[in-house]
């Protein structure tokens, strides 16, 4: 019966220091999953801060985008204008060119036309 209240005790012993390690596994686990929820709770405040960072980034680059199209529509609508006073410009001074010309012509003639009206005045000034 001794022999056999020793090897119950020894069972009891093993079983409680089973059960001990159990425990301290069992705490170091619950411990791990408390660090694991903090740590997913810090994620999900980061990640809904990146989200919301991301959601304005977002939001500044459509108006940004909008912005360079309204300038590359008014770029445009002002080139399109200079190229037509451009071209307007080109054709007044062609124009005027011409009619410099026209007058340079014409005042040759007028001035042939004194020399040899001067010089006839000086013929019949002599005869």
């Amino acid at each position: 019966m001794n022999a056999e209240l020793k090897e119950k005790r020894s069972v009891i012993v093993e079983h409680e220091k089973q059960t001990s390690e159990w425990d301290i596994r069992k705490r170091a686990l619950q411990h791990q999953i408390e660090c694991l929820e903090k740590q997913k709770r810090s994620i999900a405040v980061n990640y809904e801060r990146v989200q919301q960072q991301l959601s304005v980034s977002q939001t500044r680059l459509k108006k940004s985008n909008r912005m360079v199209e309204e300038v590359e529509r008014t770029s445009q609508s002002l080139l399109r204008k200079l190229e037509e006073e451009l071209s307007n410009d080109k054709e007044l001074i062609q124009q005027q060119e011409r009619l410099i010309g026209e007058l340079q012509s014409k005042t040759r003639e007028l001035n042939s036309a004194r020399h040899a009206a001067t010089g006839e005045k000086y013929r019949y000034q002599e005869e």
